[in-house]
């Protein structure tokens, strides 16, 4: 995934209740589907990381993050 400097970009990442994830990019679905990614009963922590691949330094910026869940 090739990110451009100083381009605004939108991720979403969402998990069903069967634990399948799916990754987004500006709208547009990416990757394959995660099949049991997360377990239902297990809670979760978001977090927000990049890594490198290089010796490189690497700089991301993120403006804003939003979490919505199914509450029970």
């Amino acid at each position: 995934l090739a990110l451009v400097a100083s381009t605004h970009q939108t991720f979403k990442l969402y998990v069903d209740s069967a634990g399948t994830a799916r990754l987004f990019r500006n709208g547009v679905a990416i990757g394959t589907d995660m099949t049991n990614a997360v377990t239902n009963s297990t809670l979760l922590t978001p977090c927000f990381a990049m890594f490198s691949r290089t010796t490189a330094t690497r700089l991301l910026a993120c403006d804003f993050i939003s979490i919505r869940a199914q509450r029970t």
